[in-house]
């Protein structure tokens, strides 16, 4: 029976000022099945991590990690379980055959208070204005944001459209761009 290791997290989405939780995770050294390692960048990321064997659900990991990563503690009925991002793909980890995404959107009316990371890799915690987020090729600070969470970011915006409209929000203003602009 094939084996499979699951990733989730949560996009915590600011109407004011429009702006993204993101996290300054250090950067780690990960095993590969070939005996290789893949040396993972520092980067701003969407809080998220592995589920370990004691979570539940997606959901209970999601949660796990965004009070690890930023001191953020919210409940599980706040999720909406129709925002979300999942993807599946092959692993290139030992012991795994495939590897599951799983990241759900929270839309907040305004920012909340960030507490303190538990999880040593995480160098900083903060809300990103929409049109300051280091996107690859922008230049702006001394680390990107992966393409892989941006297409999560956008993937999630398109499926709450109709929530944002419903705060007077137009989608168009949440996108980010996939390449920087000249």
């Amino acid at each position: 029976m094939p084996k499979e290791s699951v990733t989730a997290g949560i996009c915590l989405l600011s109407l004011s000022p429009p702006s993204i939780l993101m996290v300054y995770d250090a950067g780690e050294s990960i095993l590969q099945k070939n005996g290789g390692k893949y040396l993972k960048p520092p980067a701003w990321k969407l809080p998220s991590g592995r589920a370990k064997d004691f979570d539940s659900s997606p959901v209970t990991t999601a949660l796990r990690e965004l009070f690890e990563e930023t001191g953020i503690k919210i409940e599980e009925n706040q999720i909406d379980r129709s925002l979300i991002f999942e993807r599946v793909k092959r692993s290139s980890r030992p012991d795994f055959d495939f590897h599951r995404d799983v990241i759900f959107m929270v839309i907040l009316e305004k920012r909340i208070q960030i507490g303190v990371p538990v999880d040593p890799k995480i160098r900083r915690v903060k809300f990103i204005p929409i049109n300051k987020i280091p996107i690859p090729g922008s230049g702006m600070g001394e680390a990107e944001v992966p393409p892989s969470h941006i297409e999560v970011i956008n993937a999630l915006v398109d499926k709450a459209s109709d929530r944002l409209a419903s705060f007077g929000k137009s989608p168009f203003n949440f996108y980010l761009p996939t390449e920087a602009r000249e």
